[in-house]
């Protein structure tokens, strides 16, 4: 089967029910296979991760290895027992991350909505309400581009463009209860974790579009909504600390690469944080003030 996701096209045995299908020639080859325990000359960047500069060796406990290697192949072996969503959920994550990372894209950590025909992201850390933002504007008829991951390049005139994802949201189980109507599909992620995959159909947007602005959100233990700018050198630890599998870059030999496509996105993209109640969280008021602020915001 060919799939596409995050602009990129798939040839994959294993199956992705996540992904829409394809019919342009293959960049990335996923497939199950023997995947060795250790990686020679690796750095070792935890006690479950190898890195060399074009291969990744994540050894994931009680689910399987996985190797991703050269931006182009990513390979798995799973333990006895572990079923086909468990192994989804690394592969879509945290594999996929790596392989944009080794392709010279800036993955962040966040969801994106298109507003007025332009990408508008999410970030944040966990729990931060990056999916939950994003439902709101989908809700409201903003579609969705991505979910967990939003793929930063830069155009062919050098102006930061996200790709799309693919077709589905993933939403906490509150979220989920406060968000969707009661009798919305949703497929588990994985045992045991009170977090679920949503199919979001028709409500996706599937093209790439420049990059209208970025929200990091932060949820504080005050009951204030603010959006605040931000600008000069915290833009990039905005960028660095909302990059997904950031810890990989020295071990990829990718620091310099990052650093200069932040650059432009730091240089061309406004920022903004979002200080948002940690408990009574008004996802409408949050709607409405984020709305008002990218109404004042234009890019050609």
């Amino acid at each position: 089967m060919r799939y596409t996701a995050f602009g990129l096209t798939i040839e994959s045995e294993f199956v992705f029910p996540e992904l829409g299908p394809s019919t342009k020639l293959p960049d990335v080859w996923v497939y199950e296979t023997a995947v060795p325990e250790v990686l020679d000359e690796a750095i070792s960047v935890s006690g479950i991760i190898q890195v060399t500069p074009s291969e990744v060796l994540f050894n994931i406990p009680l689910t399987a290895r996985y190797m991703v290697s050269n931006g182009s192949e990513i390979s798995f072996e799973r333990f006895p027992g572990v079923p086909d969503e468990s192994i989804r959920l690394y592969l879509l994550g945290m594999c996929f991350a790596t392989l944009i990372h080794q392709r010279n894209l800036l993955p962040i950590h966040g969801s994106c909505v298109v507003f007025k025909e332009q990408a508008v992201i999410f970030c944040g850390q966990s729990k931060a309400g990056k999916s939950t933002t994003a439902s709101i504007f989908m809700q409201k008829g903003y579609p969705l581009m991505c979910d967990d991951i939003s793929v930063i390049s830069l155009d062919n005139h050098s102006a930061p463009v996200v790709y799309p994802g693919f077709p589905q949201m993933k939403l906490w189980e509150d979220s989920f209860q406060k968000l969707l109507p009661e009798k919305t599909t949703k497929r588990m992620l994985k045992q045991g974790l009170s977090k679920w995959g949503i199919d979001i159909g028709h409500r996706f947007f599937n093209e790439p579009l420049l990059l209208l602005a970025v929200f990091v959100l932060q949820p504080h233990d005050e009951d204030t909504l603010e959006i605040l700018p931000i600008s000069g050198f915290k833009k990039f630890e905005a960028i660095s600390r909302n990059t997904f599998r950031f810890n990989l870059l020295q071990g990829l030999s990718k620091m310099q690469t990052h650093f200069d496509l932040a650059t432009v996105v730091v240089r061309d993209v406004p920022f903004f944080l979002i200080k948002r109640p940690l408990h009574s969280f008004k996802i409408e008021l949050l709607f409405e003030a984020i709305e008002q602020t990218l109404n004042t915001l234009k890019r050609e």
